[in-house]
């Protein structure tokens, strides 16, 4: 055996050739390092062969690397962590076999460190500082997971020393607390690169672990794919619409098969899901594409937005499906998969807006009862005027099918007079229906004109009983006895008994008085409901309209006559608020404000009730009515003329047939509306006149005897 002073001559001989050692090329240096190391690894393991481990590397390792302490007790101190250490290593299943140089290293590397499940020791997304070794079970958790998966595992962060990775892929804490080592990896990097029995023993260690993951990945994989067969089955018997899309934007394998009823295709795999879902739809296209670039564009991104990009609802095959999606996200968090579960809602959607269009409709009719309340005479006028019109179309019916022969021109005349009319007061009561159906008549019974009118004709007269049923049913909603007390004269208790007792007294004069406070009403009636007529009239004309009434005080006039003027005089303030009133932007132009007035006006001259309508619009161009009445087909020429000559032109407004709007709508167009006015003022024993300046409005004026 070699005395000290051998060795320490065998030392210094060492040293001496230290320094020829560092001319060497490093590709040298780098070989005598590895046949030094093999050679200390032999002279280690002989000590080991002779005396204990810890021994052995207290004598011939530790002392001189850990044990140079100041005193004795701090010495002993370390000594027994570095023993700690050492023990801990060796009673890691990697570390099984390795020489004593490897653990001795290790153990001086390393430092003690007291884990917990509240203090991880990785944490996912975070930097990786060192190198842990535990031998606790550890839980390993990460993005995606429902429940972390338990292992026994004793390295990690071997790859942020090894591979350079920065960031834990998963967070590791251990089940219950306890001690274990920690080399920072600055410390470990430093002896990594001349220490090849430390690197071949951490790659054995990885390529260890690596295996296990990738017997776990197979185990898993063939889990999944019996899971995907499940979920196949499961999908097909469910019934569910259920199928996936990866980040091509294209079906996944796993689909049901009712999804592939719902869109039309037998096999949905790698279809397209744009193409198959939104095909013609270039706006929902280009959002499905934003969001699909979103999802799987590797960043982080707010599902609400996303979900607001993607189709909600779509039609196929005349069907509505609603779209519900759920995201499948890897352990990093990023998505994998789109999964679309396919509602059809066809049929709740339409009971939905059945159940709205009859809420709407039974809304709309109470608004109508109300209405109707509101002016029983009016609309009792209505009904009677229904039911001769009705007649007077299905006596048409019975002579064009008995003779096949086409009704006079002038029975044409009165009908579509008597259409119009009755079309006017619909839009008293909010009859849209009906009143859609009285224009398209006019057009059936303007279509007699000819033989091929006569199917439409045919057409639109059963189209139109319907709605006239309808509105007679309305009236008998009201209940009959009300109807019948509305209809007639009706006194209470103690007004007939005055009368009768007037009678009795022949005070004729208080019976007169008596008996027209009940047949008479008051003389601005005759404008009941115009206001919200003209109201509803100005939304669809797209103008402002302000109605005034002006009525001597105290003034009553005959139930019928304020029935009758009231319908009629209908045709002259919807004329007014078609033609006469100028639209706001017009107004504006010519220095109007931008709401157009119209103005009733009832008084009492001697004897004769003078009605007047009045309108702040454009005027009347004359030299254009007479032109365009002119060259009107249905108009006496040799008449238009003779009433141009007088100064009398404002009566071409009154000739049938002559409109001076250039389309027909459900307002005006016709020629029918002042035409039938005319006829019901005469027939009252009154006349008319028509004054107009250009810029400034219209005046109608009526001139109605009340003797």
């Amino acid at each position: 055996m070699p005395s000290a002073s051998d060795l320490d001559q065998l030392f210094e001989a060492a040293k001496a050739q230290l320094a020829q050692v560092q001319s060497f090329e490093p590709e040298e240096r780098l070989a005598l390092s590895t046949k030094a190391f093999d050679l200390f690894s032999q002279l280690m393991a002989s000590l080991a062969e002779e005396t204990e481990t810890a021994r052995s590397l207290e004598q011939n390792f530790a002392t001189p690397s850990f044990f140079e302490a100041p005193n004795s007790d701090e010495a002993a101190q370390k000594k027994a962590a570095f023993y700690k250490r050492l023990d801990f290593l060796a009673g890691l299943g990697f570390l099984k076999g390795k020489s004593l140089w490897v653990l001795g290293l290790l153990a001086a590397l390393s430092q003690g460190e007291e884990f917990s499940p509240e203090r991880p020791i990785l944490t996912e997304y975070r930097p990786v500082n060192g190198l842990y070794l535990v031998n606790d079970p550890v839980e390993i958790s990460y993005s995606g997971t429902d429940s972390p998966l338990a292992k026994n595992i004793n390295l990690f962060g071997e790859s942020a020393c090894l591979a350079g990775e920065q960031l834990s892929g998963f967070t590791v804490r251990l089940r219950h607390p306890a001690w274990g080592l920690y080399i920072p990896k600055n410390r470990l990097l430093s002896v990594l690169p001349w220490n090849l029995e430390l690197q071949e023993t951490l790659l054995e260690a990885v390529l260890e672990k690596e295996t296990q993951d990738l017997r776990f990945t197979t185990k898993e994989l063939l889990q999944a794919t019996e899971r995907a067969r499940l979920a196949q089955e499961i999908l097909d018997n469910i019934g569910q619409a259920s199928f996936s899309i990866d980040s091509k934007g294209e079906i996944g394998p796993n689909y049901s098969a009712v999804a592939a009823r719902y869109i039309g295709e037998p096999k949905l795999a790698g279809l397209p899901f744009a193409d198959l879902i939104l095909r013609n739809d270039k706006k929902g296209l280009k959002s499905y594409y934003r969001a699909l670039a979103m999802i799987f564009g590797g960043n982080r991104f707010d599902p609400k937005v996303v979900l607001s990009l993607l189709p909600s609802q779509v039609e196929l095959a005349e069907r509505q499906y609603r779209l519900f999606y759920y995201f499948s996200e890897d352990r990093m968090g990023y998505v994998t998969n789109v999964f679309v579960r396919m509602e059809d809602v066809t049929e709740a959607i339409k009971i939905k807006d059945l159940q709205s269009k009859t809420a709407s409709t039974e809304a709309h009719e109470k608004k109508v009862q109300e209405k109707i309340r509101g002016n029983v005479a009016s609309y009792l006028s209505l009904i009677e005027m229904i039911e001769k019109n009705q007649a007077m179309l299905e006596d048409f019916s019975k002579q064009i099918k008995a003779s096949n022969q086409l009704p006079h021109t002038q029975d044409q005349r009165q009908l579509l007079k008597n259409l119009h009319s009755i079309k006017g007061l619909c839009s008293q009561f909010d009859l849209d229906d009906l009143k859609t159906a009285v224009h398209q008549m006019e057009d059936g019974v303007q279509g007699l004109a000819t033989p091929e009118g006569v199917p439409l004709f045919h057409q639109r007269l059963e189209a139109l009983n319907r709605h006239y049923r309808h509105a007679s049913s309305l009236l008998e909603s009201l209940g009959g006895e009300i109807v019948q007390v509305l209809m007639g004269v009706n006194f209470s208790q103690s007004e007939y008994e005055q009368l009768l007792a007037a009678a009795e007294k022949e005070d004729w004069e208080q019976v007169k008085g008596a008996l027209k406070s009940k047949t008479h009403l008051p003389a601005q009636m005759i404008a009941e409901n115009w206001e919200a007529d003209l109201k509803s009239l100005g939304q669809k004309l797209g103008k402002e309209i302000r109605f005034k009434a002006v009525c001597t005080e105290g003034l009553r006039l005959p139930k019928a006559m304020i029935r009758q003027l009231n319908f009629e005089l209908r045709h002259v303030y919807r004329n007014a608020a078609d033609h006469g009133l100028e639209p706001p932007d017009e107004r504006k132009l010519a220095g109007k404000e931008p709401v157009g007035t119209l103005i009733l006006s009832i008084t009492k001259e001697a004897e004769r009730l003078v009605v007047k309508i009045s309108d702040d619009g454009h005027g009347i161009d004359w030299e254009k009515i007479a032109q365009k009445a002119e060259g009107n087909p249905r108009l006496n020429e040799a008449e238009v003329r003779a009433l141009v000559k007088k100064g009398e032109t404002w009566k071409i407004l009154l000739l049938p047939g002559f409109s001076s709007s250039d389309a027909v709508s459900e307002v005006s167009g016709r020629g029918i509306g002042l035409d039938a006015v005319d006829s019901a003022i005469k027939k009252l024993g009154g006349h008319l006149s028509i004054r107009s300046r250009l810029g400034l409005g219209t005046d109608f004026i009526f001139y109605i005897p009340l003797v």
